[in-house]
């Protein structure tokens, strides 16, 4: 995730500059697309974060800790 800086500096500055969206691309460490998809927004781009999933194995986290146990137990 690029900070809003970075988002000013490649849509003002960088591309002003006559750099390619490829160098542009090279100096930031992020795709091309991104870059592109930067230049063509009209404003800062806004992130959301999104909930953390379920993990399945969650579910199951007991009865692997029992297991475990009785595994170490026998041992």
């Amino acid at each position: 995730m690029l900070q809003g800086d970075y988002w000013m500096n490649i849509k003002h500055g960088l591309l002003h500059q006559r750099f390619s969206i490829s160098e542009i691309a090279r100096i930031y460490g992020i795709d091309r697309k991104t870059v592109r998809r930067y230049l063509q927004a009209t404003d800062k781009p806004k992130y959301t974060y999104k909930k953390p999933r379920h993990k399945v194995i969650e579910d199951y986290a007991d009865f692997i800790n029992e297991k475990l146990k009785e595994h170490l137990i026998q041992q």
